[in-house]
């Protein structure tokens, strides 16, 4: 089984432009999710999925001749199309979808889902139809077949194509989802490891630093959750940022 994860990524960032390459710890931030991903016992390749406009040239050469990293450029605002095209490209029987402001997304849990995925009958398996896991700990692990023909039915105009997972929870109808929550170490919906604005951003850089300092090159999403407890307060650093994805949510919630 060929599984690919893409990652989309550009610097056009309408909320926080040019974030993927902000740098952490002397590494941007695309670079720290990569180098993560690849600690996965199942992926067998990560491709960046970005556009073709020009101000994403520079993600573009970083990904591609720094990191040696596979990088497909299409559409900026028909993100299923580009990502689509990533499966057919790479032949993706799994593909698992990631998002260029999660750094710190787990390999370890990324894994468990995809043991859950080949054991069950399902066509979507993900902890984002509800969210118990911290924000910026997103997995999507689908069939590919099932992405190509997602693309085909949703309509060619529709704006709701700037996403590219979600819009399998507009025909439930048609394919099998499956939501996994966060077991009671994991469950903390309100602790937001993704980076939106450069709150966020600041917020993460107390992580990394942390982990850096004390020579851990390698730290899971409990450990990340250990140490915020510990330091209750550093939550509260960015926990009233506006998320864009809550809107999206009660979009679809109203729909149903």
């Amino acid at each position: 089984m060929n599984i690919v994860a893409s990652i989309q990524a550009r610097m056009n960032s309408q909320r926080f432009p040019g974030k993927v390459l902000k740098i952490i710890e002397k590494k941007p931030i695309i670079q720290w999710q990569i180098e993560r991903l690849k600690k996965s016992q199942f992926i067998n390749k990560i491709v960046v999925a970005t556009t073709t406009s020009k101000k994403d040239d520079e993600l573009y050469n970083f990904c591609k001749k720094k990191l040696g990293v596979e990088v497909y450029r299409g559409s900026e605002k028909n993100v299923l199309k580009r990502v689509s095209r990533v499966v057919q490209k790479y032949k993706a029987d799994l593909h698992i979808e990631c998002f260029g402001d999660s750094p710190l997304v787990d390999p370890m849990i990324i894994d468990n889902f995809i043991k859950f995925f080949k054991k069950n009958k399902y066509d979507f398996v993900s902890n984002t139809l509800e969210t118990t896991y911290p924000p910026g700990s997103e997995i999507l692990v689908y069939k590919g077949s099932s992405l190509i023909e997602l693309d085909k039915i949703v309509p060619k105009v529709d704006p709701l194509r700037e996403h590219v997972g979600f819009n399998f929870t507009r025909y439930e109808k048609k394919f099998l989802l499956k939501n996994l929550k966060a077991p009671k170490k994991y469950f903390y919906p309100d602790i937001y490891l993704e980076i939106d604005r450069p709150i966020d951003l600041k917020f993460i850089k107390i992580i990394f630093s942390y982990f850096t300092k004390k020579n851990v090159n390698f730290f899971t999403l409990g450990m990340i959750l250990t140490f915020l407890k510990k330091n209750k307060k550093l939550s509260k650093i960015n926990s009233k940022v506006l998320r864009r994805w809550k809107k999206l949510k009660e979009i679809n919630e109203k729909k149903v």
